[in-house]
């Protein structure tokens, strides 16, 4: 019994075709950046698959073709970090953080008033 569960666990992992990544979005100070936006774009085919990290800052991508790919993660208020050139071989389970730096752009509104004096004075 157990030589038939050996044989059928090595014939499974012999048909394993994909692979996954994962990893931890952080900011520079090494807090945990939860719901960041995070993208794995295989840049063969050009598909792109999109998560968000959950209350720990954790992110996974499961079931991902073998080939080359750009892993990127953003959230408001941060500049996007990506990593390039990813190397994703079949039944490869690849850990990678990203950290998001503060982003220094800021913009604002400015509102000007157009002050009328058209009203109407009662006779």
């Amino acid at each position: 019994m157990l030589r038939v569960f050996f044989i059928l666990a090595t014939v499974a992992l012999g048909q394993m075709t994909d692979g996954s990544m994962g990893g931890t979005v952080r900011d520079s100070s090494g807090a945990v950046v939860p719901k960041a936006k995070v993208e794995a774009l295989n840049k063969q085919t050009g598909v792109s698959t999109r998560i968000e990290s959950n209350a720990g800052g954790l992110f996974i991508f499961v079931a991902l073709n073998p080939g080359e790919y750009k892993l990127s993660a953003e959230h408001p208020g941060f500049k996007k970090s990506t990593l390039d050139k990813i190397r994703l071989e079949v039944g490869a389970k690849l850990s990678l953080d990203l950290t998001l730096e503060v982003s220094t752009t800021t913009d604002s509104v400015e509102v000007i008033a157009d002050a009328r004096t058209d009203y109407c004075v009662p006779d």
